[in-house]
């Protein structure tokens, strides 16, 4: 997730207004972690070995980097042909 929606999401709810990011609040304080904006030379080593090792949202987002080491995000929860 973007680091400006997270912010958005994980932001306390205005008092006396609707919470519409409640259930995305509640899933994020277990599961939320961090990713820099950019991968330097050890981060891409780590992740070309993890999909030369088998990791296809790895090989497809390392094919589609071509921006000075910002990786593509890819869902890890469903199959890459569903995207």
């Amino acid at each position: 997730m973007w680091p400006e929606y997270a912010h958005e999401y994980a932001a306390p709810p205005t008092p006396g207004r609707d919470d519409p990011y409640s259930l995305v609040r509640e899933l994020m304080a277990e599961h939320t972690v961090g990713v820099p904006g950019v991968f330097d030379t050890a981060a891409r080593t780590a992740a070309t070995a993890l999909a030369e090792q088998g990791d296809t949202p790895l090989v497809d987002a390392l094919a589609r980097n071509r921006n000075g080491g910002r990786t593509t995000q890819v869902p890890k929860s469903c199959p890459v042909n569903d995207l």
